[in-house]
């Protein structure tokens, strides 16, 4: 017959196996890669009016194309829009975990809504879609489709 030191024992063991994996499921999934390639830009949102922007709305199709040596270059409709280094940043820590961030050597100005991006956030790097988060002031949100 168990104790009830062991009762206790194997109860507290039982809560917190079960914590544990309730933890392990609940783990927000994170970018697993980062961009390289061509990506066409298809959407912009963000805000304080939750604005949508378009290629269309906008005036100007964006291609964006990471180079494996760390190179972004952005095409327009008219050739070559900008061109900058960019580093991975991935975060760590608790409350950055699974947060992948794209610095830019030089300051992105391509959208019009948005004169300087210095960095962005990589949201998610699935199959052909691709989105980037600006982190101040307007937060727009940047989708992208992988040109093949």
């Amino acid at each position: 017959m168990a104790s009830r030191g062991t009762r206790i024992h194997g109860s507290r063991l039982a809560i917190f196996a079960s914590m544990l994996l309730g933890a392990c499921a609940a783990e927000p999934v994170g970018p697993t890669d980062t961009p390289s390639g061509p990506w066409a830009w298809v959407e912009s949102t963000g805000g304080i009016s939750e604005i949508h922007w378009t290629p269309d709305s906008a005036g100007r199709h964006l291609t964006f194309y990471f180079h494996r040596e760390g190179v972004l270059t952005v095409y327009s409709d008219t050739g070559i829009a900008a061109r900058t280094g960019f580093r991975v940043e991935r975060g760590t820590g608790e409350s950055a975990r699974d947060t992948v961030t794209l610095r830019y050597t030089e300051p992105l100005s391509v959208f019009s809504f948005v004169p300087r991006l210095e960095h962005q956030r990589v949201i998610r790097i699935d199959g052909d879609t691709l989105i980037l988060a600006d982190p101040c002031c307007d937060r727009y949100r940047h989708t992208f489709v992988r040109i093949h």
